[in-house]
């Protein structure tokens, strides 16, 4: 599903540092995608393939998103009486092939700035958490990469979490991705877990935070480390995790 944006024309100045700088909504679609758009939205209300809402957090659902120029415009694509600033456009067999150009142009669209910044400025913050022996430490795109991972293995019931859990089924031959988190204290809790992975050749990996992982797992009590097992729901890109887990560089 794809969610486009409307962004009104004057759109409100912001006061940074003392000069006026316009804020404009990110990433915004040409006027070739966005035609392409308006045809894939007209099928769509035919179809009743779409949604008028505003409640979706397209980066936290992994949605697709892009903003056009006008309102006015959206609101007449879509026939709709009523204002509207953003609907979300389903796929269907009968404009399948104009939907899939759609979202291939909008996936290739540049990230925008404003939540690159954030995201490194984020990082940078959970580095000076790491305790001494967060080793490998996978980077900000294998984070991710592994979060999204994660939340297939929770639907599908391949995840062991805890010291304990993991411990015990590892002694018993499970196999998976071993994720730990590089912020927990004191370390002597998970510390011989590493050693453990290396001794069953299971590959293993560090992300910056605690917290995170556990509200990835959507687990309510304390995580430090989880193993994801591999199925065949996410096979490839649990395969293309694995990859770059075991090629990060060995611990010293």
């Amino acid at each position: 599903m794809t969610k486009i944006k409307a962004v009104p024309k004057d759109s409100e100045a912001q006061l940074v540092g003392g000069s006026e700088e316009r804020t404009y909504a990110q990433p915004l679609a040409s006027c070739r995608l966005t035609r392409k758009l308006y045809k894939c939205i007209k099928k769509a209300v035919k179809q009743k393939q779409i949604r008028r809402s505003e409640g979706v957090m397209c980066e936290d659902q992994n949605l697709p998103y892009v903003n056009i120029p006008s309102k006015t415009d959206l609101e007449a694509t879509t026939g709709s009486k009523r204002p509207t600033c953003v609907i979300m456009v389903k796929p269907h067999e009968d404009y399948q092939e104009i939907y899939d150009k759609c979202l291939e142009e909008v996936q290739a669209l540049p990230a925008p700035l404003r939540r690159a910044a954030a995201r490194s400025a984020g990082n940078k913050e959970l580095l000076v958490n790491l305790n001494p022996i967060t080793q490998p430490l996978a980077s900000c795109r294998l984070t991710h990469k592994l979060y999204k991972r994660i939340k297939k293995a929770v639907k599908q019931k391949q995840i062991r979490r805890g010291v304990k859990e993991v411990q015990k089924f590892v002694n018993k031959g499970e196999k998976g991705i071993m994720v730990l988190a590089g912020d927990t204290l004191p370390i002597e809790v998970y510390c011989h877990l590493p050693v453990m992975c290396e001794d069953q050749n299971l590959p293993y990996v560090n992300i910056p935070s605690k917290t995170d992982l556990e509200a990835t797992t959507g687990s309510k009590r304390p995580t430090c480390v989880i193993m994801v097992k591999p199925h065949e729901d996410y096979q490839e890109i649990y395969d293309k995790c694995l990859e770059e887990v075991q090629a990060l560089p060995a611990p010293l």
